[in-house]
Formats: C-alpha cells, sequence, structure tokens
C-alpha cells in the first residue's frame, strides 16, 4: 500500500503541475489576449478619429476653395501683377487733369515680390492747380483702384486760389 500511496501522490503532484502550469499558461495569454483587444480597441477609436477629422477636413477644403476663389479675383484686381503698373503715371495724370490740375509723378524705389509677399513700388506725386480741386483730388485718391498707401500728404498754397500737393506713398503689386 505504500508503494500505491507513493504513486498515487507522485501522479498527483504531476498533475498538480500540470494543472498549475496550464492555468499560468491560460491566466499569461488570457491578460496578452486582454492587452492586445485594448490596443486593437484604442488603435481603431483612433482610426475612427481620424477618418472623422478628415472629412471635416475635406468639407473644410470644399467650403474654403468656393468661398476663396471670390476674394482671389477681388485681390487679383485690386493688387496688379508688377507689369500693369506701367501705365500708374497715367492713371494719377487722368484723376488729376479731370480735376483741372496738372502732376508730375516719379517712381522712387521697389520691393520685389516674394512668395505669398506683396512687393510694393514706392513713388512720389505733385500736383498743381486750384486748392478746392486738391481737396477733390485727395477724396478721389481714397478711391484708388490699386491697392496702396499714401504716407504724407503736403498742401501748400502758391498763389491766390491755387496749391501745390505733394505725396509720397507706394502701391503694391503680386507675384505672377
Amino acid at each position: 500500500m505504500d508503494q500505491f500511496k507513493k504513486k498515487l501522490l507522485t501522479e498527483s503532484v504531476i498533475t498538480l503541475a500540470i494543472l498549475l502550469t496550464l492555468f499560468a499558461g491560460i491566466s499569461f495569454l488570457s491578460s496578452r489576449v486582454t492587452e492586445y483587444s485594448d490596443q486593437i480597441s484604442a488603435k481603431r477609436n483612433q482610426l475612427t478619429k481620424q477618418a472623422k477629422d478628415l472629412g471635416s477636413l475635406a468639407s473644410l477644403q470644399t467650403q474654403y476653395s468656393g468661398e476663396v476663389g471670390k476674394y482671389l479675383q477681388s485681390m487679383k484686381a485690386a493688387v496688379p501683377i508688377k507689369d500693369q503698373l506701367i501705365n500708374l503715371s497715367k492713371e494719377f495724370q487722368l484723376i488729376s487733369s479731370k480735376n483741372g490740375l496738372s502732376s508730375s509723378f516719379s517712381f522712387l524705389s521697389e520691393s520685389p515680390a516674394s512668395g505669398t509677399y506683396f512687393g510694393n513700388m514706392k513713388f512720389k506725386l505733385e500736383v498743381n492747380g486750384n486748392f478746392e480741386k486738391l481737396i477733390e483730388f485727395v477724396s478721389e485718391l481714397q478711391n484708388f483702384r490699386y491697392f496702396s498707401t499714401f504716407d504724407s500728404f503736403s498742401i501748400v498754397r502758391t498763389s491766390e486760389g491755387n496749391g501745390q500737393l505733394t505725396t509720397h506713398g507706394q502701391v503694391f503689386f503680386r507675384q505672377e
């Protein structure tokens, strides 16, 4: 009987060791499966969010390109390319002669356009004539067709009822 107990005990210990090993293996694999399942779920959520963001981006891009087209056309009308500024002096002369004034125009310097930045040409404009007409001329410059700034104005009376307007400014241009 001793041998039977010994054999039974040995086989029980072996069975118990196999069961413990099997249980440990199942527990380990179960934790790994749970870990991988959580990672897959997180990746799926991330992909869903990215797909939603991509859809929103496509929608914004469509809306943007539609709206920008309108503004781009008005910008191109207001900000010419450099070659279109060749008649700038004639345009100032046309405005001044319409008001019965004489004008003198000269370019001073140029900063080239680069990338998304506008270039500009600095100029000096002198206008002579009736003082009241000079004031009207300044008012018309506020609606000048090109995107420009006038940095300084100087109006001096030269004789009874007449004056001279001198202004420095810059007109902007875009790259082609």
